[in-house]
Order: C-alpha cells, then sequence, then structure tokens
C-alpha cells in the first residue's frame, strides 16, 4: 500500500494496521480457484469518478474480521490490464462468507463483489494496468 496506494488511503489505513487497530488481507484467487491472470474474471471498470467491481474471491484469509480487502481485479481486456482496489467489507455489494469446512485454525472466506462501487483513490496502483 505504501508504495502505489495514494496519500489518503494510506493515512487512513497505514497507521491503524501498524499499530494492530486495522485488519486487512487480500483477494486474490479466483472463485475456479485460479490465480492464472489470463482466468481472472473479477472485473473492475470506471464508472464516473470511481470503480464499479465485480466477481468472486475465494480462500480470503480473515476477510470476516477485516476492515479492508485489496482485491485484484481485470480493469480492460489486455494481459496487463489488472488492478489492486481497497475495498470496505461493509460496502454495499460486498457479501462475505466464511469457508468452515477448511482448516480450522486459520479462518477462509468467499468474497463476493455485485456491483459494489469504490473511490478513484481506492485503485492501490496509481494507473489502469500495474
Amino acid at each position: 500500500m505504501l508504495a502505489a496506494g495514494p496519500r489518503d488511503v494510506n493515512d487512513r489505513w497505514l497507521g491503524p494496521l501498524a499499530e494492530g487497530r486495522a485488519i486487512g488481507t487480500v483477494a486474490i484467487v479466483e472463485a475456479n480457484d485460479s490465480i492464472n491472470p489470463a482466468d481472472l474474471s473479477t472485473t473492475a471498470r470506471k464508472s464516473g469518478s470511481g470503480w464499479i467491481l465485480n466477481g468472486a474471491k475465494m480462500f480470503v484469509p480473515y476477510a470476516h474480521k477485516a476492515d479492508f480487502v485489496i482485491v485484484l481485479a481485470r480493469t480492460g481486456p489486455g494481459a496487463h490490464d489488472i488492478g489492486l482496489f481497497l475495498v470496505e467489507p461493509n460496502s454495499s455489494g460486498v457479501h462475505i462468507r466464511r469457508l468452515n469446512n477448511l482448516d480450522m485454525t486459520r479462518r477462509f472466506c468467499a468474497v463476493e463483489l455485485d456491483a459494489v462501487v469504490v473511490p478513484a483513490q481506492a485503485a492501490l496502483s496509481g494507473r489502469q494496468g500495474l
């Protein structure tokens, strides 16, 4: 986040994260259990002054407790049109379901994104492609 996040996002989250007052997690694995960029079906499209995210992620650690989730999403048709977006779990359209049938010493979740609107500064790469 420090290298890719805008100042206001970093100001809001990095201090609390470092002090143990906030929890962040990362959502990379697609619903089809793939981490191959060619299989990336979670999308982020520009809309007005922000982005709209749609898709599903699996095996997201501690998403049910997280204050924010960094989501990997496709931003365009090209192979390198991929971005990272900071999503707050209490946003409209975010649905989190705990996966209780896995290793009970670690908590994993499925995260569904249904037309989740995030502001422009939620794009952590600072540009469309990484």
